[in-house]
């Protein structure tokens, strides 16, 4: 029998939330994230309506606001060097849903701990030193192999 029912290697944005969703439906899930704190490397997220949507039906609304997300409901664009009117949001998306911005190290912060509150288990400071396909997969960390029914790479934006 596998170690864990699924393995996110990454625990970002993409790694946590799956983690939380999957954690809170019973699952045993391990979360593996080699940074021991997230750095700033986007500089911020913007999140449209829909899936402020998608953040309230997976319960995360809540932990990102509180970790410092702000709902403006004016978007201002331009179309190449002309400005374009502000829009609201709230009027003109079907949703009816504000959008979300927030710092990026902030979101995956709260992400992480919510999945780690849901159950899942999170290690922090990890390598990942390969990982083996198969009907076990299994993921070598710093010297220990760990197995899964499923892993999944969420190592963003490169993986």
């Amino acid at each position: 029998m596998a170690d864990y029912d699924i393995i996110t290697v990454g625990g970002g944005v993409a790694g946590a939330a799956l983690a939380k969703a999957m954690a809170e439906r019973g699952k045993r899930v391990l979360v593996v994230e080699r940074e021991t704190q997230f750095k700033d490397r986007v500089r911020g997220e913007w999140v449209a309506p829909w899936g402020v949507i998608e953040a309230k039906e997976l319960g995360l609304w809540d932990d990102i606001v509180a970790a410092g997300g702000h709902t403006p409901t004016f978007f201002a664009t331009r179309a190449g060097p002309m400005p374009l009117p502000p829009r609201n949001v709230l009027e003109d998306c079907a949703a009816n849903e504000p959008q979300l911005t927030i710092f990026h190290p902030e979101l995956q912060e709260a992400l992480l701990a919510a999945a780690e509150k849901a159950g899942a288990e999170v290690r922090r400071g990890v390598k990942v030193q390969g990982v083996k396909p198969g009907a076990e997969p299994s993921v070598e960390l710093d010297g220990e192999t760990v197995t899964a029914r499923l892993v999944v790479g969420a190592d963003g934006r490169n993986s």
